[in-house]
């Protein structure tokens, strides 16, 4: 990609995006969380959650002085919790070994939490400094341009060879505006199953829009489960129990409505303990969810306590009392909320 053709898509982007809040005042702290925001989250999410967060956690300190509770309160609405749990693991690192973020990818890498792509984007896109935040979107952009094809990790590693060789690491312009148009490309135009071409500033030199041929990832083949759990709504004089999930589970502290596993196609499944004790007559309703490689039917009953087999499986684990309210401030898993929003609107 020649200097001229990314300078067209520099402007491009600018003119179209550069409102988005994280791209106002960039520091290596509000790249951070940007940036570990965004992964696997939409635009539109993260615009409501930021500035708030920024608001509640404004510098590196306060952020790795905070407790986990805290930090995951502030996180709801933005989905897989465990990126907050590595952004505040990261803020403590850097908090006590440098009372910064450092400016160097090796002392990035080392820190829980980040990984190739943050510790990329805070260099290019927090230092302005050449590198590319290899995310989906630039995968997507990048392999279409050069026509490569293979699995996720050996476009990565083409990509990153294709900027070094061909000289694009050396170029006079801002890398930070260079990785931000790349991702607005892949996010809004160059999308994966309707790539609009004729809006595509980089179309002129696509290998992809020139041979009409856009496949570019080999996707490993995943196999399909499907899981049944049992979700129990306990309600007693208007407060509802949920219990604390475990730490290396699914959902980790997260406060969720009692939940055991029914049945599983997959014999290894351990996220939920078993418990068959209910019967088909008692439920009240069914929802469908899915999660990794799940489809999952959540079976829905509802009662005033747990059965005793129930409560024995889930004695090892913190229990709580919640009022309507409190709902609205805990940190509650997304498909609890679902489920006794739907309730309480009965």
């Amino acid at each position: 990609m020649n200097l001229q053709l990314i300078e067209k898509l520099i402007a491009w982007s600018q003119k179209q995006f550069k409102e988005l809040p994280w791209r106002k005042k960039r520091s290596l702290y509000t790249t951070m969380v940007s940036e570990i925001m965004l992964q696997q989250t939409t635009v539109t999410a993260v615009e409501k959650r930021f500035e708030s967060f920024l608001k509640r956690f404004p510098s590196l300190k306060t952020l790795a002085l905070s407790s986990e509770e805290e930090v995951l309160n502030e996180w709801i609405g933005l989905g897989y919790y465990r990126r907050a749990r590595n952004l505040h693991k990261a803020a403590q690192y850097f908090q006590s070994h440098f009372q910064t973020i450092p400016d160097q990818k090796e002392e990035l890498l080392n820190a829980p939490g980040i990984g190739a792509y943050t510790a990329n984007a805070i260099i290019a896109m927090g230092l302005d400094r050449p590198a590319l935040a290899i995310d989906g979107n630039l995968i997507r952009v990048l392999a279409r341009f050069y026509q490569f094809q293979g699995k996720r990790s050996q476009l990565e590693s083409k990509i990153e060879k294709k900027f070094l060789q061909s000289g694009m690491d050396r170029y006079p312009i801002s890398y930070r505006a260079f990785n931000e148009a790349l991702m607005d490309l892949g996010r809004t135009i160059c999308q994966n199953d309707d790539p609009h071409c004729s809006l595509c500033p980089l179309s002129s030199k696509c290998k992809a829009n020139t041979n009409h041929q856009f496949d570019y990832l080999i996707k490993p083949e995943k196999k399909q489960y499907d899981l049944s759990l049992k979700r129990v709504l306990v309600i007693k004089s208007n407060k509802i129990l949920l219990y604390k999930r475990p730490e290396k589970k699914w959902l980790q502290g997260q406060w969720e409505i009692p939940t055991f596993t029914q049945s599983c196609s997959h014999e290894k499944f351990d996220q939920y303990d078993w418990d068959q004790t209910r019967t088909q007559k008692q439920i009240i309703n069914e929802v469908s969810s899915a999660i990794t490689c799940y489809k999952i039917k959540n079976l829905i009953f509802k009662d005033t306590k747990l059965n005793t087999s129930e409560q024995k499986k889930l004695k090892h684990y913190e229990q709580k009392w919640f009022s309507w309210d409190d709902l609205e401030t805990i940190n509650l898993a997304h498909q609890s909320r679902k489920i006794l929003l739907s309730k309480k609107s009965r």
